[in-house]
């Protein structure tokens, strides 16, 4: 994962409305962009078939089984509670195996191993439960049975409320709120890549 050197500018009203805000606020306003554009790209609105449906787990799968990988030996995760909780990996492969896809080759997923960091990338793993969710029920709505380890995953936890207020409970600085806001908008990059790089694949 390579940090994007060409990030939106955002407007003085933009920066000012959002200085001194909780961190999720601040991840939430200045990914927005790229968040969006993420959802629309994962929504399934467009293709609720089976090989829709395999498409999108195989882009999930170029990024998460190596992006945890690394994050499972950072110390920087270990604040974060009910971590053992969060990995989704085994899931995921769970159902591809049930779809008869092998896992594809991943991508390039490392990164800065340092708190702030690693806390813009939780944020968009964590924050991706919720989309997970509209999902599933896009999924459950279809007439064809198909496996849902990886969307269900979670679900009666309260993952993402527990991760929030971790992350607004810690102490950032202004530095350290920077670069959550850089490696949150690279893992949805990284999210845009694997799908583009997915749909080419199995045109």
């Amino acid at each position: 994962m390579h940090p994007e050197h060409s990030m939106t500018s955002f407007s003085s009203a933009v920066e000012a409305s959002i200085r001194g805000s909780s961190a999720r606020t601040l991840l939430k306003a200045t990914t927005r962009d790229l968040h969006e554009r993420v959802d629309a790209r994962f929504s399934m609105s467009g293709d609720s078939t089976r090989d829709g449906y395999r498409n999108m787990l195989l882009a999930h799968a170029r990024i998460l089984p190596p992006l945890e990988e690394k994050l499972a030996r950072s110390l920087h995760v270990r604040s974060i509670p009910h971590m053992d909780s969060r990995w989704r990996s085994s899931h995921l492969r769970e159902d591809l195996r049930a779809l008869n896809c092998e896992v594809p080759t991943p991508m390039n997923m490392s990164f800065d191993d340092a708190a702030p960091s690693v806390a813009g990338i939780m944020y968009v793993l964590e924050g991706s439960r919720i989309g997970s969710g509209f999902l599933l029920k896009q999924v459950l709505r279809n007439t064809q049975e198909m496996p849902v380890a990886f969307l269900s995953h979670g679900r009666e936890q309260k993952l993402w409320p527990s991760f929030v207020a971790w992350l607004d409970a810690e102490p950032w600085t202004e530095d350290d709120r920077l670069r959550m806001r850089e490696s949150a908008r690279s893992i949805f990059s990284a999210y845009l890549e694997a799908a583009e790089r997915t749909s080419t694949e199995n045109q």
